[in-house]
């Protein structure tokens, strides 16, 4: 059997963790929404990572105001190369048929303004990738596909795998209004996937950086979206601005210094940084 690398390991126990707990939340007819589990990610990131992780948050913004959404930047180790991305999260309902809020518009403002029109605008000017998080559980697990070439065809985590799945921004809004899974799946992938190694249980001399860029490059392959320039991907040398903003943040924070610039942020959270260990 192919073998994943100790990075997608975590993932997966990530995305395991998701299915487990929404499949017990119904059963239960307990709530599981989208915020308690993207602060559970945190917090798993936070502690368990098997590299270096800061968790950076900007001001407490009300997402359904702002539209608010996190960078993730994968770093390698010495810190020459990173690829950041912005992520929105998605749940799907509890019918599990559709991510009935993919096209909810954001806060009060006339004209409105799609959630998703706000994450690629943003996106656009950060210059860097924009995906969907999707938190997912499903019955019927037939509905899953089978796109993982590393795990083997008879492993559950093939549909443990999908209780996080990606998908590029663009290729969500290419096929709107459809909001179903059943399309959506189409275009996505678990998250491990974002980094794989091609079954080599090994991580590249480019390190995480590199590998999810292959990643989302594959997403994009989708919906034959432009992945030439490396920047379009968000891979580039040293750290993206947004990255040392909040990293520098942070120290000051530590300090007792008093943060006054991150409340002038619009659309997005706050920063995850994930440093490959030597």
């Amino acid at each position: 059997m192919n073998k994943l690398t100790v990075e997608q390991v975590f993932l997966l126990g990530l995305a395991r963790m998701v299915w487990t707990k929404r499949g017990a939340a119904k059963v239960a007819g307990l709530s599981f929404n989208e915020e308690t589990i993207t602060e559970t990610i945190l917090l798993d990131l936070q502690t368990n990572y098997p590299g270096h992780v800061q968790v950076v948050a900007f001001n407490k913004l009300e997402e359904a105001q702002t539209g608010a959404d996190w960078l993730w930047s994968f770093v390698n180790a010495n810190g020459s190369q990173s690829l950041t991305m912005l992520v929105q999260a998605k749940r799907l309902e509890n019918s599990e048929r559709s991510y009935l809020k993919l096209d909810q518009n954001i806060g009060k403002r006339t004209p409105p303004i799609r959630q998703i029109d706000q994450l690629l605008a943003t996106a656009k000017q950060q210059n860097v990738p924009a995906l969907y998080a999707f938190y997912n559980h499903v019955r019927q697990t037939s509905r899953i596909p089978h796109v993982c070439g590393s795990l083997s065809p008879s492993s559950p985590d093939h549909i443990h795998g999908f209780g996080i799945s990606l998908a590029d921004a663009n290729a969500v809004a290419a096929t709107m209004p459809d909001k179903t899974f059943d399309k959506h799946c189409l275009h996505s992938m678990p998250l491990h996937c974002l980094l794989c190694s091609g079954g080599s249980g090994v991580r590249p001399g480019g390190g995480t950086p590199a590998m999810a860029a292959s990643g989302i490059a594959l997403l994009r392959e989708v919906y034959a979206l432009d992945v030439g320039d490396p920047d379009a991907r968000g891979l580039r040398q040293g750290l993206h601005p947004m990255v040392e903003f909040a990293l520098g943040l942070a120290s000051r924070r530590a300090e007792g210094i008093a943060d006054t610039e991150s409340k002038e942020i619009p659309g997005i959270a706050g920063v995850v940084v994930m440093r490959d260990a030597e």
